[in-house]
């Protein structure tokens, strides 16, 4: 597991950010609908905007694998990893600065352990600028995000808000609540304030609540946010071709992505309010 700490100024209290998980774009497939991305991007990305990667950004499927199928096959030439790579970095550059750190999922670990390459690595670097590049998160990762004011070397009202991402694992579901109850479980074993998973391609949001002390004889309920970050890859494609989510029988799903906006406190902590 990836662990660090990031650090973001803000001006005052008022102020609000935007944390903006994407996961599960599946870039390269035909079903990947690239134009809602761009769309969405364009729209939703600001200076105050905080974007982690959650995995399978890349679909990441070549030949030689028996999930290829040619019908959904959306790249251009034989260099499958390569033509992937350089389109994601097309889409994402004008947003790099917003990039804090880009995740793997089950796709791109396929192709590092068939291929020995580390393809969201690759992007990262596609992606640096002279001042910031995206950190290369991994599978699963725990970041500090600090919001300070003042200067970096002599940082005043700090507000800490920690990060938990993981791609996911386990099967989609067909159940409303099925991705809640597994997740769910993950989140009793990790003291961070918000969690992130992909992979299932639905988009859910819960609060798990537990009990902390407060001074000597006091207590409260202190949130622990957990949110399902949803796709750009539509389950069902038009024609007698199957997807192959279509042949398991997996239900359509929209396509898009939460936005949570964190706010840091005037006391402490940071508020997280979720749209989706």
């Amino acid at each position: 597991m990836y662990v660090d700490t990031i650090y973001i100024p803000y001006q005052s209290l008022t102020q609000e950010f935007k944390i903006l998980p994407i996961s599960d774009i599946h870039y390269g497939h035909k079903s990947c609908d690239v134009q809602k991305l761009k769309r969405d991007l364009a729209q939703k990305v600001d200076e105050r905007t905080i974007i982690f990667g959650l995995g399978d950004w890349a679909d990441s499927i070549i030949v030689p694998d028996k999930r290829y199928r040619k019908d959904f096959d959306g790249t251009e030439t034989g260099a499958i990893i390569d033509e992937q790579i350089e389109g994601l970095a097309s889409i994402f550059r004008p947003y790099a600065k917003q990039i804090y750190g880009i995740g793997d999922g089950n796709h791109e670990d396929v192709v590092n352990k068939n291929c020995g390459t580390q393809m969201m690595k690759h992007l990262c670097e596609k992606l640096a600028t002279d001042d910031h590049k995206p950190l290369w998160l991994g599978y699963s990762w725990m970041i500090e995000v600090v919001f300070y004011q003042g200067k970096l070397d002599r940082q005043q009202q700090t507000r800490s808000l920690i990060v938990r991402g993981h791609h996911g694992w386990g099967g989609a579901s067909r159940t409303e609540g099925a991705e809640i109850t597994k997740f769910s479980h993950d989140v009793k074993f990790w003291n961070c304030d918000l969690f992130l998973y992909g992979h299932v391609h639905k988009i859910k949001s819960n609060d798990v609540e537990v009990g902390v002390k407060v001074g000597k004889q006091g207590w409260r309920t202190q949130l622990r946010r957990m949110v399902v970050c949803g796709t750009y890859q539509r389950t069902y494609a038009p024609g007698q071709v199957p997807t192959w989510a279509e042949t398991k029988g997996f239900p359509p799903v929209s396509i898009r992505n939460p936005i949570i906006y964190a706010k840091p406190h005037w006391k402490s902590g940071v508020e997280l309010r979720v749209e989706h």
